[in-house]
C-alpha cells in the first residue's frame, strides 16, 4: 500500500508540473512579433499619424498589448472605422485579445484648449478586451461604429474634448460611455444639436471643466443623458468662482440617479482646512447651498472639512446611517436648507 501511495504521489506530481508547465507556457506565450506587425500595419493606414505599441508578457501580469494611435487632424470616419476594425480583426486572429489588448485613438484638439497639468491636447477613446479587463470583447463592428461616432463628435466646434470607453466594467462589449466637454462659448443648444446629429450620442454625458490655473485640477460638471441648460452651465461657473481654484469642485446630474446617490444631482466640494479657514470654509458652504437652490430639483451636497464630511440634501432630507456623526456645519446647513 505504502508503494501504490508514493506512485499515486509522483503520478500526481506529475501531472500538476505538466499543468504548470502548460500555464507557464500559455502566459509566456510571445506574441511581440504579432504585436509588432499589427502596429506596423496600422501605423501605414490612412489617417494615421503615428502608433506607440507596449507588448509585455511575464509570470507577474500574464500577456499585455496596449496600442496608442494618433490620429491626423483630416481622419475621416471610414479610416478611424477601418483602424478599429482591424484592430478587433487581427487581435482575434492572433490571440492578442485572449489576456487583454487595448487600443487608444487619439485625435488632436484645435484649437487647443486652455493650459492644464490636469488635462491633455486631444480627444480620445480606450477600447479594452481580454479575460484579464472585460467580460465581453466588442467586435469589430461595435469598435468601428464607436471610433466613428466618437470622432463625429471631437471634430464639433462645440466640444473641446471628447472621451470614449468601451466596454465598461463588468459589462457587455456594447457597453460604452461617451464624455464630451464643450467649448468654454458653447450654449446649451449647440450641445443638443450635437446630439440629435448622432444616434450614437443619445447617452452620453455633456458638460464644461472649468480652469481657473494650471496647477490645479479644473471644476468639472456633468449633466446625463441630457446636456446641462444655459442656467445650469452658469450656475456651475458660479459655484467654480466661489469655491475658489485652489479647492476642488466636481458635480453630477444622472437621470435616473446614480446608485448610492441621494439625488440625481450631487456636487463635492472641499472646503478650506488650514488654521484660520473657518469662516471663509461657512462662507463657501453657505454660498454653495444658496446656489443650488437654483435647481429644481434636490441636490445632493457634500462637503470636506478639516473636521470630517458634511452631506445634505438640499431640498431634501439625506439619509443618514445610524453612526453617523453630525458636526456642527452640517447641523446648521441642514436646519437651513433640508426639508427633513
Amino acid at each position: 500500500m505504502r508503494q501504490t501511495g508514493v506512485r499515486r504521489s509522483i503520478v500526481a506530481a506529475v501531472i500538476a508540473t505538466t499543468a504548470w508547465s502548460a500555464v507557464s507556457c500559455s502566459l509566456l506565450f510571445d506574441r511581440s512579433g504579432d504585436a509588432k506587425h499589427l502596429d506596423q500595419q496600422i501605423h501605414g493606414m490612412p489617417g494615421v499619424a503615428d502608433t506607440d505599441v507596449d507588448y509585455k508578457s511575464d509570470f507577474t501580469s500574464g500577456e499585455r498589448f496596449d496600442l496608442t494611435v494618433m490620429l491626423r487632424p483630416d481622419v475621416t470616419d471610414q479610416q478611424v472605422s477601418d483602424i478599429g476594425r482591424a484592430f478587433v480583426d487581427v487581435t482575434n486572429k492572433t490571440g492578442l485579445s485572449e489576456r487583454s489588448a487595448e487600443l487608444a485613438l487619439r485625435y488632436p484638439i484645435n484649437p487647443p484648449p486652455p493650459t492644464s497639468n490636469y488635462t491633455t491636447d486631444y480627444s480620445d477613446t480606450l477600447f479594452s478586451a481580454g479575460s484579464q479587463s472585460v467580460r465581453d470583447n466588442p467586435t469589430a463592428d461595435e469598435v468601428a461604429a464607436s471610433a466613428a461616432t466618437w470622432l463625429r463628435a471631437a471634430r464639433s466646434p462645440a466640444a473641446i474634448g471628447v472621451q470614449l470607453v468601451q466596454p465598461l466594467w463588468s459589462q457587455p462589449g456594447d457597453s460604452r460611455q461617451i464624455t464630451v466637454t464643450l467649448r468654454p462659448g458653447a450654449t446649451s443648444a449647440d450641445a443638443i444639436a450635437l446630439q440629435a446629429s448622432d444616434p450614437g450620442l443619445a447617452g452620453a454625458s455633456w458638460g464644461i471643466s472649468v480652469i481657473g490655473d494650471e496647477m490645479y485640477r479644473p471644476h468639472d460638471y456633468y449633466s446625463t443623458p441630457t446636456p446641462p441648460t444655459d442656467a445650469e452651465l452658469d450656475l456651475w461657473r458660479r459655484v467654480s468662482a466661489l469655491v475658489g481654484v485652489s479647492q476642488g469642485a466636481r458635480g453630477q446630474t444622472t437621470v435616473p440617479a446614480e446608485r448610492g446617490k441621494q439625488a440625481e444631482t450631487w456636487f463635492e466640494i472641499y472646503l478650506p482646512d488650514g488654521a484660520g479657514s473657518e469662516p471663509d470654509a461657512r462662507r463657501i458652504a453657505y454660498g454653495v447651498a444658496r446656489l443650488v437652490l437654483r435647481f429644481d430639483h434636490p441636490v445632493q451636497l457634500t462637503l470636506y472639512t478639516g473636521d470630517g464630511t458634511a452631506e445634505l440634501v438640499v431640498g431634501g432630507c439625506y439619509q443618514h446611517d445610524a453612526k453617523h456623526q453630525v458636526q456642527p456645519l452640517e447641523a446648521d446647513l441642514s436646519t437651513a436648507f433640508e426639508k427633513c
